[in-house]
Order: C-alpha cells, then sequence, then structure tokens
C-alpha cells in the first residue's frame, strides 16, 4: 500500500431484488384475474324489502302511533266521566282527551250488557251521500251556524226535542238515544263536551240502561279510543 492512499473500500453487495421488482418489463407475479363482483338474485332483493317492511310495521305497531285525519301523528285516548240524572237520562263528559280531533272522525256505540251494538252512528251533523246524520243538539249547533244549512238545523231540533215533537208518532221516538253537545264550539271532541244518554224511563221508549256500554270510535284508525259503562 502506497503512502497516502485511502484503502479500498469495499462497497456493501446490493440487496437482490425480488423476481419482478424494479423490472418493468417483468411478468406479472400472479395471472390470476381479480375476483367477479357478487350477482344479488331476485330473491335476495325480495327478502331484503321484505326485512325492511317487517321493521316498519313493527316501529308504527310499538310506539303506538297513526297518521290520521289532520294530517298529524299522535294516538288518541280519551276518558270520561259519567251520571245518572233524576230524569233518568246519563250524562257522560270527556274528563281527558289526548287530542281534540273533529267532530265528523267520530261514531259512538251504544252496546247492551251481552255486548251487542244495539245503536249506533255519526256524531257530527252532516249530509253524506244525501242523508242528513249526526246528533248534535239544536242550542250547540245554532250557536254555531246560524244561518246555516236547513236540513242539518231540522235535524238538530228533532234531535235535541224529540221528547216534545213525536208524541203523535211513537214509531219515531227513540231515533236519537243520544244527544251531542258541542259546549266549546270548536267542532272538535274536546274535553268538557257532553253526551247525554236517555235512559230507561225516559219518555217510556228509550231503551239504554244501567249496564250498557258507551263508546267512541275513531274512525281514521277503527279503534275505540275509549269507552265507559253506565250504572
Amino acid at each position: 500500500m502506497e503512502s497516502g492512499s485511502r484503502p479500498d473500500a469495499t462497497a456493501p453487495p446490493a440487496p437482490a431484488l425480488a423476481e419482478g421488482w424494479g423490472d418493468k418489463s417483468a411478468e406479472p407475479m400472479s395471472n390470476s384475474s381479480p375476483p367477479a363482483k357478487r350477482k344479488y338474485k331476485g330473491e335476495d332483493i325480495m327478502l331484503v324489502i321484505f326485512i325492511l317492511s317487517m321493521l316498519c310495521v313493527e316501529l308504527v305497531f310499538f310506539s303506538g302511533i297513526y297518521r290520521i285525519d289532520d294530517g298529524e301523528i299522535s294516538a288518541l285516548i280519551a276518558t270520561f266521566d259519567e251520571k245518572r240524572n233524576p230524569d233518568d237520562t246519563y250524562s257522560i263528559i270527556i274528563v281527558n282527551i289526548s287530542q281534540a280531533r273533529k267532530l265528523e272522525s267520530f261514531n259512538f256505540y251504544l252496546k247492551d250488557e251481552n255486548d251487542t251494538t244495539q245503536k249506533y252512528g255519526e256524531i257530527a251533523l252532516q249530509n253524506i251521500s244525501g242523508r242528513v246524520q249526526g246528533i248534535e243538539s239544536e242550542d250547540t249547533w245554532d250557536v254555531k251556524y246560524p244561518e246555516g244549512d236547513a236540513d242539518l238545523a231540522a235535524r238538530a231540533y228533532d234531535v235535541e226535542h224529540e221528547s216534545d215533537t213525536c208524541d203523535q208518532d211513537r214509531e219515531t221516538k227513540g231515533r236519537f238515544p243520544v244527544i251531542f253537545h258541542d259546549h266549546d264550539h270548536n267542532e272538535k271532541l274536546s274535553v268538557g263536551d257532553e253526551f247525554i244518554i236517555r235512559g230507561v224511563d225516559y219518555s217510556d221508549v228509550y231503551e239504554a240502561e244501567s249496564g250498557w256500554e258507551f263508546l267512541i270510535l275513531h274512525i281514521p284508525t277503527g279503534d275505540f279510543i275509549g269507552s265507559i259503562i253506565l250504572t
């Protein structure tokens, strides 16, 4: 070794490259094709739709909510107070209702002690396909519609005064065993409204008596929202 010269630096050997690395011309390591996408069959799609439908049904059922007449979502529950009056009529007063709704949304039912429906019908005075129906009293009807439909006004008068106007025609008595008083005149079934049910001794023709049941049906859902036994 000559003076002043550096010893030879031995460079470490370059690491061996795996086959295909650093060589663009190298063949791919594998000739296998990428996995094919799964094709869903009609049965799979129908199963998913069925499961989603059942989940929606359960959600509505267990939450106890319904989309009803006013475009709102709510379950309806009503409670009543009942007393028998000296003239053998029954007063049924609404003491609580989860939400006031239009009278046209309800029917009343009167069932005997054997659970047989004896009387039922519309609560709101209205003309349905040419037939006048409803049991609203004359006093509340005249306040709400002083110049309203003459046929409906006549119906309200008959409902209110049946015992006075039908004495000469016994066969027509008992047509209106239930009268409705919309005391707050809001055209809705709400707290404070009252039903009068004529009792067994009212003009000797009314059939409602102790042990019968009075019920309110919510037409859009088909559910009875409340009931009370006459005592």
